[in-house]
């Protein structure tokens, strides 16, 4: 599967890392790459629609290959000496981060409506209930693709670096593309885990408009470059 990546100022100690979600165009994040510090160099990653396929095999053959691909990059930029990375991920872009951090240090990360499991944020979501359906016919249950994603589900990580990073989390409690219970269950986890985050709560914007809206105004850049 070809990974869309681009990037520039990789020389800098300080690298800004974006991940974007599902089926939004890569291009209309011109508008947060344009408010990046000068001092940030910049690595923008995005992929195809079919990343998440009825074949629940073949999805977690995309999610490996780009779990794997920044997981090199980011390593490699290290190997040429240390960096500060700061991630933020919207949606499923959010899933990447989250699992990359545990390979490579992250020093701070904003995810903008994530969810704890990728099984059952699927099952659940609205965006994803042609598929499910799909699945449902070939004899797929939830317990069976709870087996068949675990390397690529969150809650199965958090293990080694990302026990380090510092999180800012948005969540919708509209959301029902990824279930906001499955985001809360993200925040209990780094809860339990003793990992240092900050929550942000709406209750008047959808999923879809949250990610927009950051797209727009990039307020967690408060966080991520303060």
């Amino acid at each position: 599967m070809e990974i869309d990546s681009h990037g520039r100022n990789l020389e800098r100690d300080n690298i800004f890392v974006l991940v974007s979600p599902w089926k939004v165009p890569s291009f209309v994040y011109f508008l947060i790459e344009r408010k990046i510090p000068k001092n940030f160099g910049l690595i923008h990653y995005s992929y195809p629609k079919k990343i998440l396929d009825e074949d629940p095999f073949l999805t977690r053959k995309y999610f490996l290959e780009i779990i794997n691909s920044i997981s090199r990059d980011l390593a490699k930029l290290n190997n040429q000496k240390p960096r500060n990375f700061y991630m933020y991920g919207q949606s499923l872009g959010c899933l990447f981060c989250v699992i990359v951090a545990d390979f490579v240090k992250i020093r701070k990360m904003a995810l903008i409506v994530p969810g704890l499991s990728l099984p059952e944020a699927f099952w659940q979501g609205s965006s994803t209930r042609e598929l499910k359906e799909k699945m449902e016919k070939k004899g797929i249950t939830l317990a069976k693709l709870k087996e068949i994603w675990k390397d690529i589900s969150p809650e199965n990580y958090f293990k080694d670096k990302a026990l380090g990073c510092e999180f800012f989390i948005t969540l919708s409690t509209k959301d029902r593309v990824i279930p906001y219970k499955d985001g809360l269950k993200l925040v209990e986890f780094l809860k339990n885990k003793n990992v240092k985050f900050t929550l942000r709560k709406s209750g008047k914007y959808s999923h879809r408009e949250l990610v927009l809206l950051d797209i727009l105004l990039f307020k967690t850049a408060r966080f991520l470059f303060s």
